[in-house]
């Protein structure tokens, strides 16, 4: 009985005891501030097609149910998770990806919700001061739209272009047939960009005009060119093996201060894509050539340019006897690419792909993880 009374007094010590060491939580209001039918709220069925459709959604009142649990149509939590975002931070698009006054969906690591775009057509930074957009009307035919860009960079000239007032010609998806003509771009600081970043769809065409002449020509230095498909389409003639031999594309030897981006330059064979035996001392990026393509060649042939993601033919990148010089990242080239039978002396390339076992010439300055012949090189 002693034992029985020693329990029963000790329990409200103990009880308190605990008490102390908890903090004290105050209690809120239980009840809720409105009626179940007061509320107006969308559904999880609204959250779904939003989320799958972009459906606006309508808000409804709270109203208790009329029968008891059955299957259901509604969307699970499952199911609404799935249609949600994830996040990309391999593709995700970035602000300056987007044209500027458009709103995107940031997948990105702390870039991620509604975001407004800072890019200008085609996903370029927004250097340029103004924009001249080709005008091409509906029916047109492929030459009428080769004559709208070639008025529309005559257009750009007489706008001033200059280091703070750069011009690009925005070129529309379309055919442009030039003929036996040329766009030449002979004006610094006047940019060709494609609309989209599809390169083909945007294709300047046309035969040249034989030895000496291209599709796409270019004398001035300080120009971009992005986003585009440029095609010679030449089908008789002889084909010279120097630079006088017609291109798709056909510049001036040694222009350092030339990007081009995001390009596709393709010819038959009575043509070249890229000029040849000229120095490409540019930058270009994801950009594809046919043999002999980026400096290739033999004597006079030089790719002393930064190369990032392109891909070229047999002989390309200063091969074929030529100069190899410049930094090539991501590469690929056919045979006696990459300064093959010529040189390679400071010339640095990461990650690149030589096919054939020609390629290279062993006197390259660095040389990382690169592929000769399906064999790691050196």
């Amino acid at each position: 009985m002693n034992r029985l009374r020693r329990i029963i007094v000790t329990l409200p010590a103990v009880v308190a005891a605990v008490g102390l060491l908890a903090d004290p939580v105050p209690a809120g209001d239980l009840d809720s501030p409105f009626a179940p039918g007061a509320t107006s709220s969308y559904t999880l069925e609204d959250l779904y097609n939003r989320l799958d459709t972009g459906a606006a959604g309508t808000q409804s009142s709270f109203t208790e149910p009329t029968n008891g649990p059955t299957a259901g149509t509604v969307h699970t939590v499952n199911e609404i998770m799935a249609k949600a975002p994830a996040a990309d931070e391999d593709s995700g698009a970035t602000d300056t990806d987007v044209s500027a006054g458009k709103t995107y969906w940031g997948l990105t690591n702390g870039a991620w919700g509604v975001r407004n775009g800072t890019g200008s057509a085609g996903g370029l930074a927004p250097s340029a001061a103004q924009y001249v957009f080709v005008e091409l009307a509906e029916g047109n035919t492929d030459v009428q739209n080769g004559a709208a860009l070639l008025a529309a960079y005559t257009q750009a000239k007489g706008l001033t272009p200059g280091a703070a007032n750069r011009i690009a010609v925005i070129v529309p998806p379309g055919r442009y047939d030039l003929g036996t003509g040329a766009v030449t771009l002979d004006t610094a600081y006047i940019d060709l960009v494609g609309l989209t970043t599809d390169r083909e769809a945007q294709c300047i065409y046309g035969t040249s005009n034989g030895a000496g002449t291209g599709v796409l020509m270019q004398t001035a230095d300080n120009v971009v060119i992005a986003n585009l498909t440029i095609e010679c389409t030449r089908s008789s003639g002889s084909l010279s093996q120097d630079a006088t031999g017609p291109a798709a594309y056909f510049p001036n030897t040694n222009l350092p201060h030339t990007t081009v981006r995001n390009c596709l330059f393709t010819a038959t064979e009575y043509a070249w894509s890229m000029r040849i035996s000229i120095e490409y001392a540019g930058t270009y990026e994801d950009c594809t050539g046919g043999r002999r393509s980026f400096g290739g060649a033999g004597a006079g042939g030089t790719a002393s340019g930064t190369f990032t993601n392109c891909t070229g033919g047999g002989g390309s990148f200063g091969g074929g006897g030529g100069t190899a010089g410049g930094t090539f990242t991501r590469c690929t080239g056919g045979n006696q690419s990459f300064g093959s039978f010529g040189t390679a002396v400071g010339g640095r390339f990461y990650y690149c792909n030589g096919d054939g076992s020609h390629s290279w010439n062993g006197d390259e300055t660095t040389t990382v993880y690169c592929i000769k012949n399906g064999n790691p090189y050196p």
